[in-house]
């Protein structure tokens, strides 16, 4: 119904009771409808902001979205929060149901649960990730956050089960085991229990029995 006099299908239309249309190339592009619902892309926005379509904030000139991306920011993004002071930051609890990317530091100030698998590393990144376990591309602390093995504990480590070791086990403080101690047969060149200083001094099977 308003429109200009050399652009006629672009302009402002009734796009029912109470409700205001805006139209570029004849095609209606943006509502206002009668509840106060902003839709763009949607002729019958649901919420009080609803977007049907990729969108990019946060960008200055012209800029597209990759194939497969609906929403792109350029900035840290805010979740319960007014003063993200990362990428993404989420002030109160979180659910993720699906995949989860990280390509960067990943930080978690309070309690964090995983329901399904993790790969956690770039070796690992092309790798399918375990239904129930977890991956780790490097090393692995456990109470340090620069450990030089790939798993380091600092504190004391309840294990009940199995453990099953193919290369060394290095104990640098006491050790206590409630069960049995399985070592491979080892050779007198090659013993099994062994000592840091002196790995062909040691204990080894000289046969069955």
């Amino acid at each position: 119904s308003l429109t200009f006099t050399n652009d006629p299908n672009t302009g402002l239309f009734s796009n029912g009771a109470d409700s205001l249309g805006f139209a570029t190339a004849g095609l209606d592009r943006m509502v206002i409808a009668s509840s106060g619902n902003l839709g763009i892309g949607t002729s019958s926005p649901g919420a009080r902001l609803a977007v049907a379509g990729a969108g990019l904030f946060g960008y200055t000139g012209t800029q597209s979205l990759s194939t497969g991306t609906s929403l792109a920011i350029s900035g840290n993004l805010g979740i319960g929060t007014s003063s993200p002071g990362v990428a993404l930051e989420v002030s109160g609890g979180g659910a993720f149901n699906g995949a989860l990317a990280v390509t960067g530091g990943l930080t978690v100030n309070g309690t964090g649960r995983l329901q399904s698998g993790a790969s956690i590393g770039g070796l690992f990144s092309a790798a399918a990730i375990p239904a129930n376990g977890l991956i780790v591309s490097g090393n692995l602390g456990i109470g340090t956050s620069s450990p030089t093995f790939a798993l380091q504990v600092a504190g004391t480590t309840n294990l009940n089960g199995a453990v099953t070791l193919s290369s060394t086990l290095a104990v640098t403080g006491t050790t206590t085991l409630t069960s049995g101690l399985q070592l491979a047969d080892g050779s007198a060149a090659a013993p099994s229990l062994t000592f840091t200083n002196d790995p062909n001094t040691g204990l080894f099977s000289n046969g069955a029995d």
